[in-house]
């Protein structure tokens, strides 16, 4: 996994978890958190997917002078 995504991203759930529960409590701040903790996995795998594809097509066919 990419470190900057560890570096910012851990310290930013952490942080809306404990916001929210400190302001909602645990009914909301657990499915919330949850939520945004597959909301990430997923927009990481979309990335890296898409990045993959885009390696494999820019292989098969260079760039023309």
């Amino acid at each position: 996994m990419n470190r900057a995504f560890v570096i910012i991203g851990v310290p930013a759930f952490i942080t809306s978890f404990l916001y929210l529960t400190f302001g909602w409590g645990f009914k909301i701040s657990i499915p919330v958190t949850a939520a945004e903790i597959v909301l990430a996995i997923g927009w990481y795998a979309y990335l890296s997917r898409n990045d993959k594809a885009r390696q494999a097509n820019s292989a098969n066919h260079p760039p023309s002078a």
